[in-house]
């Protein structure tokens, strides 16, 4: 069996046998190629999850400072400090016309920060109506106590009362803070 093999078959198979190779490497190329690229994606969409989580989570944590900031803001006005004395004057003296007393203050001490500040004051009116500013005092917004009460008639009328009071508030704040 003599087999003769031109020349000219002989390159048609070899030139069909690299363009098979040719494919074939082609193929594997870029089969690897697709997988790496697929494991990259695959790991950036785990990436792009937990960045969606921790977004998630962000909101939520400003979300609850935003809240807080609101709380801070709150507990911040329940301080007293020299800049607010002409307030808590005012707040007194708005008392005793609620109440139909008359609000005097004598005097006040403001002292450091951390310690109470001190106001003095008299009241003159009627017992209840001294009475109901005491009681309106401690639900105000001034955390405080009444250090010294003294209470005795005034010589204007029997029916008319005077209390001196000394008032600790314990919520002021110095500037110097």
């Amino acid at each position: 069996m003599n087999i003769k093999i031109s020349f000219e078959s002989l390159a048609k198979t070899l030139i069909g046998l690299g363009i098979l190779i040719l494919l074939a490497y082609t193929y594997f190329f870029l089969y690897f190629k697709i997988q790496s690229l697929s494991a990259d994606i695959g790991s950036a969409n785990r990436s792009v999850a937990v960045i969606n989580k921790k977004a998630k989570e962000f909101e939520v944590v400003k979300s609850n400072l935003e809240s807080q900031n609101k709380n801070i803001a709150t507990l911040e006005s329940a301080f007293f400090s020299e800049d607010d004395f002409v307030d808590l004057l005012n707040t007194f003296e708005n008392l005793g016309k609620k109440v139909g007393a008359r609000f005097e203050a004598k005097g006040a001490n403001l002292s450091k920060s951390g310690e109470p500040a001190e106001i003095s004051f008299t009241l003159k009116g009627g017992f209840i109506s001294i009475t109901k500013f005491l009681t309106l005092l401690e639900n105000s917004r001034y955390f405080g106590i009444i250090n010294k009460f003294s209470l005795f008639e005034s010589g204007e009328s029997s029916k008319t009362l005077v209390a001196d009071v000394e008032y600790l508030i314990f919520n002021y704040e110095s500037k110097s803070n």
